[in-house]
């Protein structure tokens, strides 16, 4: 913020802003695990409203027991299900195609 005073009436105002992001793609990449980028609109951090705010969150043994079930099915059964699917689906085009 600038101002100068000239002769008499003449006066000048101006203002710069720089943007600067709070967090760069790259601390985003690197956060660790638990924690997350955490914007409440009922949140308000001096005179602005919705500030991000950087948290560690603690999660239940439960969610993490579900999360590594969910893990162990999709190795298991899910995943070679889909391939296989999808390559039966690819031998049904090419044959037909020719």
């Amino acid at each position: 913020y600038t101002r100068s005073k000239g002769r008499g009436t003449n006066n000048s105002r101006s203002e710069q802003y720089q943007k600067v992001p709070l967090m760069t793609p790259d601390q985003i990449l690197k956060l660790d695990q638990g924690e997350c980028i955490f914007i409440n609109s009922g949140y308000r951090g001096g005179q602005e409203a919705s500030v991000p705010i950087r948290l560690k969150v603690k999660l239940p043994k439960k969610e993490m027991d579900a999360q590594q079930k969910s893990e162990d099915l999709w190795k298991a059964k899910v995943r070679d299900r889909l391939i296989h699917r999808n390559v039966t689906t690819a031998q049904i085009r090419c044959n037909t195609i020719q």
